[in-house]
């Protein structure tokens, strides 16, 4: 298969959609579906060099590998280098040993599933991640293991390849429409739902060489030849296919139907061939070909340096920040391409230095994974002036003594339950504290599971036991020993987080919470249960949404200090109007249904603002939260005083407690 042009203006097409959408989301808000098209455009060129191979008998596993090393290993070797280094320079130490394991997933192709278990692709708090990016490489490789074996054995049994292909892409799709609803993070990240992709681009490079079965000669297979007007037709179509992908796909339930947008549109391209009026002036236009050239590097360089942009600004980086950003990341690349890819496959085309090379590039990657772990497990360390330690102990200070039930026994009659998510975990430390006063207080239960929002019927899609959580902790709240209630939850996450959460009489896969329609019933289950409870009695208590966000988190520090340019604390708020713009419409929900039920509420708004400014720090500088939405446990210690009445029997200044 000679050289095309034409996928390399493809590649550009897929780099170009990944880097604005990382940069300028409003701009292409599916842009992340690039991604999909690399793993077509892979499937296809690496399939058809196996397949001619194996039809040849020349196909060798160990050159296959090593072809793999030289073409990925340089580029990757020196990002992770400038990576790492960085990252010592303006990481605290918590972040930096995340990095370190980051790393060692990287050097390992194992980066897709380490983020699995941490959190979703779209998380928040995946733009603080340098190498996140590196998930699709972890893809591509654990394919890679599998696939040149799979084909070997395929030809050998004599089986019908396009038959075989076509059925477990038709597998790993079906998987992957299966469980988008119920468990995206694992469908976006894990193999066995986004193979179907790559094996897309090996169906169609066998179609395109005709091989179907084992052939004496490989010489005497004719490639397909697709009529030049059908291909006109075509190619547009798959453009139109890639642009409607790129402009309109939602992040909440991809891949799911979405990815065939994409991958279908990336098919036809390559499919209809070079000669197409869309390959010859679009795909193949000089500037195109030149970024799909650089871009493996190009896709290396540009998430680190947008991550750690992310990480030195409080807030969105400036837009003249992310130009700076897109520039410097090309320029990067190019350089990669220029003066570390090109000398090295240069250099490699002679067997004896081809052993060289892959030798060493393959022990710096088994030292990247060493090294990772290393500084994973603390065993690199900065050193600290004493403001980055504060930030650190506060990012620390969390007091909870489990995920699921916490139970203080007291000596006044009737019971107080805290119910809800991890934000009523975080109110424990006061009710600790009154305790270890000795001050007289009624018996505390938390009936809590971190994530699981205290609605019925409303659950997480990747812990579906969250809708038992709230049944279990509503049945406990109508117990004749529960006087109190308190309840409370992140509230906003309802509202923003519709791939995270899900009803169980759902009328479509992906429901948008921001609907205000659907926003009503959810809450009107809510409201529901606690009319049941005020019926009984009980003494109920709702809890607002707090103040938070990006500047409340102690790691988004200005950016002097991260850089050590400065020791000076910086003190952190936002005015009461960007509070209130932030929370208004979900807490608007809340108050509503406190007054319909004349129920108590309490703001935490209360303990960090004044009439105009919601502090996020002490003015010493002092962090007040441990994130970017949970409070300190010292703070809450020391500050949610309106939860004394709840448990204890004395007003809290008659018991000489703060």
């Amino acid at each position: 298969m000679s050289y095309r042009p034409d996928i390399d203006g493809l590649r550009a097409i897929a780099i170009l959609a990944v880097i604005l959408f990382h940069n300028f989301p409003s701009l292409l808000p599916g842009g992340f579906v690039g991604v999909d098209i690399f793993f077509v455009i892979s499937g296809f060129l690496i399939s058809g060099i196996l397949l001619r191979e194996i039809a040849s008998s020349t196909f060798s596993i160990r050159a296959f590998y090593a072809r793999r090393i030289k073409r990925l290993f340089p580029a990757l070797i020196l990002v992770l280098i400038t990576t790492l280094a960085v990252g010592w320079a303006i990481l605290l130490e918590d972040e930096f040993q995340k990095l370190g394991w980051h790393t060692s997933a990287a050097a390992s192709f194992i980066s897709n599933i380490a983020l699995w278990s941490e959190s979703g692709y779209f998380d928040v708090e995946g733009n603080l991640k340098p190498l996140r990016h590196l998930w699709s490489l972890g893809i591509e490789e654990q394919f890679y293991f599998i696939w040149p074996l799979l084909i070997a054995i395929i030809f050998r049994l004599r089986i019908h390849f396009i038959a075989m292909a076509a059925t477990l892409m038709v597998v790993s799709f079906f998987f992957n429409i299966l469980f988008v609803a119920t468990y995206p993070s694992g469908v976006f990240f894990l193999p066995g739902t986004r193979f179907w992709e790559l094996i897309m681009g090996g169906i169609l490079a066998s179609v395109i060489l005709s091989h179907t079965r084992m052939a004496a000669d490989a010489a005497q297979q004719k490639p397909v030849r697709i009529p030049a007007k059908l291909g006109e037709i075509a190619a547009p179509l798959g453009l139109a296919l890639i642009a409607i992908a790129i402009l309109k796909t939602p992040e909440a339930g991809f891949p799911g139907w979405w990815a065939l947008l994409p991958t279908l549109g990336a098919t036809l391209l390559i499919g209809t061939g070079q000669k197409t009026w869309v390959a010859r002036h679009i795909l193949s236009n000089k500037a195109m070909v030149w970024i799909g050239l650089i871009s493996y590097p190009l896709y290396l360089w540009h998430w680190p340096l947008n991550a750690f942009a992310h990480i030195l600004y409080p807030e969105i980086p400036p837009v003249t920040v992310r130009i700076i950003l897109t520039a410097t990341a090309t320029l990067l690349a190019w350089a990669t391409y220029r003066w570390v890819e090109t000398p090295l496959r240069l250099a490699a085309q002679k067997p004896q230095n081809s052993r060289r090379i892959i030798t060493i590039l393959s022990l710096i990657m088994l030292a990247f994974f060493g090294i990772g772990l290393t500084i994973h497990k603390g065993g690199v360390r900065e050193r600290l002036h004493s403001l980055r330690a504060q930030l650190i102990t506060a990012r620390r200070d969390w007091k909870y003594p489990g995920d699921e039930k916490a139970f203080t026994p007291g000596s006044l009659p009737g019971t107080t339950l805290f119910f809800g998510d991890s934000y009523i975990q975080q109110l424990y430390p006061r009710i600790a504290y009154l305790d270890a006063q000795h001050i007289p207080h009624k018996t505390v239960i938390f009936h809590t599971s971190s994530g699981c929002a205290p609605i019925p019927g409303f659950s997480r899609k990747s812990n579906p036991q969250c809708g038992e959580h709230a049944d279990q902790g509503f049945r406990l709240a109508a117990g004749p020993d529960i006087e109190n209630i308190v309840i409370g939850g992140s509230w906003l996450g309802v509202i923003t987080r519709g791939d995270y959460y899900e009803l169980d009489d759902r009328d479509a896969k992906i429901i948008n919470f921001a609907d205000p329609a659907i926003l009503d019933r959810t809450f009107m289950r809510l409201e529901k249960s606690l009319a049941s409870l005020k019926s009984l009695g009980k003494n109920i208590s709702i809890i607002l949404h707090p103040p938070g966000g990006g500047r409340a988190d102690p790691g988004t520090m200005d950016a002097a200090i991260r850089l050590r340019f400065s020791s000076k604390p910086e003190v952190k708020s936002v005015t009461m109007e960007e509070h209130l713009k932030r929370t208004a419409a979900i807490n608007d929900q809340i108050r509503n249904i406190a007054k319909n039920l004349d129920i108590s509420v309490i703001d935490p708004a209360n303990w960090i603002c004044s009439d105009d400014t919601c502090f996020f720090t002490e003015p010493d500088g002092t962090p007040l939260f441990k994130d970017a939405t949970h409070f300190r446990a010292s703070f809450i210690r020391d500050n949610a005083t309106e939860l004394d009445p709840l448990v204890v029997s004395s007003p809290p200044h008659m018991t000489g407690i703060k």
